[in-house]
């Protein structure tokens, strides 16, 4: 515990120098956000063996992104996370991944200090099913990132499910158009 605390303690303290030198380079000018990754392999076992290895200590009764969003908020910065395309059922069992809890949880500390989440999607996919995902979390998005924008995305109707997202997600009626 002592070294989880230790090396969570000091990617915080970095991570909050980080902040603050942008802020101040900055000055008011643009709104600064952290990205903060993703780590969702071993997140259903009770070690959360990767995000710890990560310095996330998200383990015993600690919880790493609510800390995160605490730092985040003290510096009015931000909190940009990844993963929102991936589902539970496509990751293997092995794993113990579970991206959706994850960002749930990520997702409600950020709320928690009222800081601006914005999210991303983490591999290239270009299928209704990522897009979906996506969409499921759009109350709570400030902003989002589309990695991954490359020749394959024209290719096969890739395009037109692009588009559709994009409609989707700028959707203010009772359901997004097909």
């Amino acid at each position: 515990k002592f070294f989880l605390e230790w090396y969570s303690s000091a990617l915080k303290a970095h991570g909050a120098r980080v902040l603050a030198e942008a802020r101040e380079a900055l000055a008011g000018r643009a709104r600064i956000s952290g990205k903060v990754a993703g780590i969702h392999w071993w997140y259903d076992s009770d070690s959360h063996a990767a995000e710890v290895t990560a310095g996330y200590y998200n383990a015993n009764s600690h919880d790493a992104y609510d800390e995160i969003a605490q730092l985040f908020a003290a510096q009015g910065a931000a909190l940009d996370f990844t993963c929102l395309e991936m589902r539970n059922s496509e990751q293997p069992m092995e794993c113990r991944s579970n991206p959706e809890e994850l960002v749930q949880q990520v997702i409600t500390a950020a709320e928690a200090h009222g800081v601006h989440f914005g999210g991303e999607n983490a591999l290239p996919r270009f299928d209704q099913g990522a897009y979906n995902e996506i969409l499921h979390y759009q109350d709570h998005l400030n902003s989002l990132t589309y990695l991954r924008l490359s020749h394959q995305l024209t290719q096969s109707g890739n395009l037109a499910l692009f588009k559709n997202f994009v409609s989707a997600l700028h959707w203010t009626g009772a359901s997004p158009p097909a």
